[in-house]
């Protein structure tokens, strides 16, 4: 692929190649994992994002039940404010299809009520997808 950049009149070829990630290298049945909602991007509806990430006041936390080769069983649940335990007064979700290929994941299909401001917000047919480390740890 021949790469040129700004204001140079010359160019030169920069190889490269990509691989799909390795998956991890430990099961991840039991395991835990905190989500900071602010980080995250809306995507349905559409330019709301920031409108959102603004609102969010607690984190995500997903749990792994079981795990295959070719998916997992997620449960997501709101945590208690200002912790990273869950706040058992709000139902868990759990994600009705959950596929990993290598590190990455894409679940779909829960509803889950969030808190913001007192109010409870019920997002429908929530979907996440993201990247486990290859140890696991995150």
């Amino acid at each position: 692929m021949p790469l040129s950049y700004c204001n140079s009149e010359s160019t030169f070829i920069l190889d490269f190649s990509t691989e799909a990630l390795p998956g991890p290298t430990v099961d991840l049945t039991g395991r835990s994992y905190t989500v900071d909602l602010t980080d995250g991007q809306t995507v349905q509806p559409p330019a709301i994002s920031s409108v959102l990430a603004s609102l969010w006041e607690r984190p995500l936390l997903i749990s792994v039940g079981t795990q295959t080769e070719s998916s997992l069983e997620l449960a997501a649940g709101i945590a208690e404010e200002g912790s990273d335990v869950q706040d058992t007064c709000i139902a868990t979700g759990t994600f009705s299809t959950t596929s990993i290929n290598g590190s990455t994941f894409a679940a779909v299909g829960t509803s889950l009520s969030v808190p913001v401001e007192n109010v409870a917000i019920w997002l429908y047919d929530l979907q996440a997808t993201g990247i486990f480390a290859v140890d696991g740890s995150t």
